[in-house]
């Protein structure tokens, strides 16, 4: 069984707090998962390809090839405000 301590390094990681109940069936949840996936360790997987995805669906996006389309003085052309040959964007922090 998943203990507390595994239960609190989750909440830090997730940055969640949990009560000491809520912390109980998690681990018993967790650990009702973990066991059930035990299931799965007899089955043979000998010549079996992996399976990338559930759809027979191909990449139809175009092939990444550089195209330069504007020039850099076009681009800037367009920035509302520029500064040494750079976009200029609005101080975020004070």
């Amino acid at each position: 069984m998943i203990n507390s301590d595994e239960i609190k390094k989750f909440e830090t990681l997730v940055k969640i707090e949990l009560t000491e109940a809520e912390r109980e069936l998690f681990s018993r949840r967790l650990s009702e998962f973990f066991d059930s996936l035990g299931a799965f360790a007899g089955v043979r997987t000998d010549g079996v390809e992996p399976l990338v995805t559930a759809l027979g669906v191909k990449n139809v996006f175009r092939e990444d090839i550089p195209v330069k389309n504007h020039t850099r003085d076009e681009l800037l052309a367009a920035a509302p405000e520029t500064y040494g040959g750079c976009y200029r964007a609005p101080r975020t922090v004070e």
